[in-house]
C-alpha cells in the first residue's frame, strides 16, 4: 500500500464513523419526534375542540372524509344525509348560530355538535365504524373534563342507558326533526357539573322544540351493534 493510501485510510474510517453517528442521531431524533407527535395526537383525541381549530389542524381532505363517514352512516339507516355543502357550512364555515365543536379521532370517527351553556351538545355522528361510534359515546360518558347533554330517540336511549356513565331521564318530549315529529329523551354524562349546567338549557328546550339540543342523527348506528336497525 502506498504512503498516500495509508495517510487517507484512517480519515475514511473516521468519516464513516461520523456518518454513522449522524445517521444514528437522525434516526433517534425521528423516533423521538414521532413518539412526541403520537402522544400529542393521543391527547388531542380526548379533548373537545372548536371546529375552526379542527379544520386548521386537519385540512380539507380530512373534513371531506368526515363528511363521507357521516353520509355513509345516515344512508345505512335509510336516511338522507345533509348535502355536503350544508354540512361543511354549518360546522366549518360559520353556518351555526351557536359555536360548533368536535370530539373524536381518526380511528373511531367523530361526534360533532354545539357548545351551549358550557355544555357539549352532540348533534351529528360521523363514525368510521360502528364499534367506533360506541367507543366515542362510552368515552364521552366517562369524560372528566367535558359535560355533555344530548336529546336522543328511544332506540339510542336504550343503548346509552346500558353504559355505566350515562343517565337517561325517564322523560320524553316531542320535537321537530326533518319536518317530522319525534319523541326524544334527555341523556347526560357523569361529569359532576352536567346536571347543574343542564338545568337552564332544559328549561329553554322545554319552551322551544327547535332549540339546538337535537337528537344524535345516526341513532341506528350504535343500536345496530346490538343487532337492531330501528328507525328514529
Amino acid at each position: 500500500m502506498r504512503r498516500t493510501e495509508q495517510f487517507w485510510k484512517p480519515e475514511k474510517n473516521k468519516n464513516a464513523e461520523v456518518r454513522e453517528e449522524i445517521k444514528s442521531g437522525i434516526t433517534e431524533h425521528t423516533q423521538n419526534v414521532s413518539e412526541t407527535a403520537a402522544e400529542a395526537e393521543a391527547q388531542y383525541a380526548h379533548e373537545l375542540h372548536t371546529t375552526d381549530e379542527f379544520a386548521r389542524r386537519m385540512g380539507e381532505d380530512q373534513l371531506g372524509e368526515i363528511y363521507s363517514w357521516y353520509s355513509s352512516a345516515m344512508k345505512r339507516r335509510g336516511l338522507e344525509p345533509l348535502p355536503e355543502g350544508g354540512f361543511m357550512r354549518h360546522f366549518f364555515d360559520g353556518g351555526s348560530l351557536d359555536p360548533t365543536a368536535v370530539y373524536g379521532n381518526s380511528d373511531c370517527g367523530y361526534i360533532l355538535g354545539i357548545e351551549k351553556s358550557r355544555l357539549f351538545v352532540p348533534t351529528h355522528l360521523a363514525p368510521r365504524t360502528l364499534t367506533g361510534a360506541y367507543s366515542l359515546l362510552e368515552e364521552l360518558g366517562a369524560h372528566k373534563e367535558i359535560p355533555v347533554l344530548m336529546a336522543i330517540t328511544q332506540d339510542l336511549a336504550r343503548t346509552v342507558s346500558l353504559m355505566p356513565n350515562w343517565q337517561v331521564l325517564d322523560l320524553g318530549t316531542l320535537a321537530s326533526f326533518r319536518s317530522n315529529i319525534v319523541k326524544k329523551y334527555i341523556a347526560y354524562n357523569s361529569h359532576p357539573e352536567t346536571p347543574k349546567l343542564a338545568t337552564g338549557l332544559l328549561e329553554e328546550y322545554a319552551k322551544n322544540t327547535s332549540d339546538p339540543v337535537r337528537q344524535l342523527e345516526v341513532v341506528g348506528d350504535v343500536q345496530s351493534t346490538e343487532g337492531s336497525e330501528q328507525q328514529s
